[in-house]
């Protein structure tokens, strides 16, 4: 907590900044202005029981999560996949790739503060979450551990540049991604450079697997061993059996395939 909070008052200082900035881009591109209360963790769309969460940014990280959307939706036909976004073209990308499938959904993923997040979680509830490329939201993914609800990384990507941003700040650098359950990069070039610099503080990194999404998706998901705090997910989530029954099959070992279908390993024993 202590590590993430000079990041969280950051945040807190630079939202008037933020919303200036949403006005400003709604200059050109309007649809900035509509779902606004999204950002801060307000929903109108009633979450369904049993979601899988996929988080793609714009309009490349969601084409590049089709195939494992669709790999997801032929997987679990009871459950609904959740498409988060950040921007309004990566939102109209996902109607149009997905305007036939009722079981998708979509929506803002809100900005990175406690409260904000945790909004969201209490009103999807996500089994597990799938993050496409290299969005790592700190706040977002320590509220997921605490919750039990598995995190993968799929197609990771990183930037020299990025690699330099994420080494100046290594406590929260390792914090974070100490907070994925799993790891898939695109290439062997492509493994997150920080967990190298960062130091570790005994905690286990995450296990990085070499594989794209599109192409793991593609294939029929195998299982794998499961994150070892992956079982508690839709306990915790849905206490008291309010899940449902599609909500408890999506347990072990469901979440091993979600792993295998988002390319990512699990974390080594």
């Amino acid at each position: 907590m202590l590590t993430r909070l000079p990041y969280t008052l950051l945040w807190i200082l630079a939202l008037p900044l933020v919303l200036l900035r949403l006005a400003w881009r709604a200059r050109h591109q309007p649809a900035y202005l509509r779902h606004v209360g999204e950002r801060f963790g307000r929903y109108r769309t009633r979450a369904p029981v049993g979601v899988i969460w996929v988080h793609a940014v714009s309009v490349g990280e969601t084409r590049a999560a089709e195939p494992l959307v669709r790999a997801l939706l032929a997987e679990w036909p009871e459950h609904s996949v959740l498409l988060t976004h950040m921007t309004p073209t990566g939102r109209d990308t996902s109607k149009t790739l997905f305007r036939d499938e009722p079981r998708v959904l979509r929506a803002y993923l809100p900005y990175d503060l406690g409260c904000f997040t945790h909004a969201f979680l209490r009103h999807f509830r996500p089994l597990f979450g799938v993050v496409m490329e290299t969005e790592l939201w700190p706040n977002l993914l320590a509220a997921c551990r605490r919750r039990r609800i598995p995190v993968m990384l799929a197609n990771a990507r990183l930037s020299e540049r990025s690699a330099r941003r994420y080494a100046r700040l290594p406590a929260l650098t390792a914090l974070t991604l100490k907070a994925l359950a799993a790891i898939g990069a695109q290439t062997a070039a492509d493994p997150p450079r920080p967990t190298r610099r960062a130091p570790s503080h005994g905690h286990r990194q995450p296990q990085v697997r070499h594989r794209p999404a599109g192409a793991a998706a593609g294939a029929r998901p195998q299982p794998a061993r499961t994150h070892r705090r992956a079982p508690g997910a839709a306990r915790r989530e849905h206490p008291r059996g309010r899940g449902g029954p599609a909500a408890r099959r999506l347990r072990p070992p469901g979440a091993a395939r979600g792993l295998a279908a988002a390319g990512a390993a699990p974390p080594a024993a």
